[in-house]
């Protein structure tokens, strides 16, 4: 989502348009996959989870009238942990 983003506004602003889409698919490319990472059920599990608090981030912030704050915090703490692959982490992580 924010890849594109920073393409398409890219593209109206830059004449080298596709030297950055190089270097944002190369970028792309060097984050690791979760499923490869960790045992498939645990990455099912996360990726579940996910979507899950995404969802109820939309929801809540739709009531209180600040779904982008909301949705932006659960992106942030995913992210800070993204590279994590210890299972025994992942699941302390989950049950907090």
């Amino acid at each position: 989502m924010v890849l594109s983003g920073n393409v398409s506004s890219c593209k109206t602003n830059c004449r080298e348009p596709e030297a950055h889409s190089t270097r944002l698919k190369s970028e792309w490319k060097e984050m690791p996959s979760i499923q490869k990472a960790l045992p498939p059920e645990l990455a099912d599990n996360v990726i579940r989870l996910y979507r899950e608090c995404l969802r109820r981030a939309r929801f809540i912030g739709h009531q209180k009238h600040n779904t982008g704050l909301l949705v932006s915090m659960v992106r942030e703490q995913f992210k800070k942990n993204m590279h994590e692959t210890d299972p025994e982490k992942i699941q302390k992580m989950k049950d907090e």
